[in-house]
């Protein structure tokens, strides 16, 4: 219920439209929001026009609580449909590619050729590399496939890549998208424990102007952050595209940030305000040069 009244971004909902939107008979949509109103996220009010209709209205503590709440949600999700579409397809194209390669090596004499099958992924040097990332609409996935080209890597979605032994790779490079000051997916890799990590953030604000440092310290401890290398890149969003729960979510989260000051919201969020509702795309492949120099640079 909560969800279907934060997609009323411009008007004020009433027991009848949620009913509506829940698919439900009045009573019980009025049962919910009694139960909702006493722990305190919910508010209803009798309309000033006609006081036949009850009108909703979300309290400070419900927005505080999907503020809290909005990574949580966002992992469950993915988790819920992990191996059902996007990483299972990805995982099986380059199991796909992989055989494809090898079959054509085997199938040539060539001996140089026959030498390539051995040869790990390298950036001109003899590391091997995996780029993960993990992506909710698009723009996460398409930086590291840019990345994984320039630097001749494996590419993997994260839900795939934790059951992979990342010993086998001396480098990896975590993509993972900013979400409710978190960066999605970098906990599961930070427990892969793996040696050498670089993680890059996409997010809506600019990274020449917005500060990281919140962000970096709800994804790191600082025993992490001394060994990670960190980029911050700039993507997109469409909200045509996005998820119910996931609109719902957003258009919580724009009411929360409009009752606070606007002195108070970092770089990220003001974006978020000034682009909310729209389709955005801010994306630029030029901006992941700085990541490909750090990597060739390393020995």
């Amino acid at each position: 219920m909560l969800v279907a009244i934060a997609h009323f971004k411009d008007t004020t909902p009433n027991i009848g439209d949620i009913a509506a939107a829940l698919g439900t008979s009045r009573q019980n949509a009025k049962k919910m929001a009694n139960i909702l109103e006493r722990h305190g996220v919910l508010r209803m009010e009798k309309d000033k026009n006609d006081l036949r209709v009850i009108q909703l209205f979300l309290t400070e503590k419900c927005f505080e609580y999907f503020q809290s709440r909005a990574h949580l949600e966002l992992e469950y999700m993915s988790g819920l449909f992990a191996g059902i579409d996007e990483p299972l397809l990805d995982g099986l194209d380059i199991g796909i590619r992989k055989l494809m390669e090898n079959t054509e090596l085997l199938l040539n004499d060539d001996d140089e050729k026959e030498l390539a099958l051995t040869k790990p992924a390298t950036t001109g040097s003899s590391r091997k590399i995996l780029v993960t990332y993990k992506s909710q609409y698009g723009t996460t996935k398409q930086y590291a496939t840019w990345i994984a080209e320039a630097l001749k890597a494996d590419l993997l979605e994260v839900s795939v890549a934790k059951s992979v032994d990342l010993s086998a790779y001396d480098l990896v490079i975590h993509g993972g998208g900013l979400y409710a000051g978190g960066i999605d997916g970098v906990k599961t890799m930070l427990k892969k424990n793996h040696q050498k990590l670089i993680v890059f953030t996409v997010g809506l604000a600019d990274p020449e102007t917005a500060d990281y440092t919140e962000i970096l310290k709800m994804g790191f401890t600082e025993q992490q952050l001394s060994k990670v290398k960190v980029f911050h890149l700039r993507g997109g969003i469409d909200y045509n595209n996005l998820s119910f729960l996931h609109k719902g979510m957003m258009a919580a989260r724009y009411k929360y940030f409009k009752s606070r000051n606007p002195a108070d919201l970092s770089e990220e969020d003001k974006e978020f305000m000034a682009t909310h509702g729209k389709v955005v795309d801010f994306m630029d492949k030029e901006s992941i040069q700085k990541l490909i120099k750090y990597v060739k640079s390393e020995k």
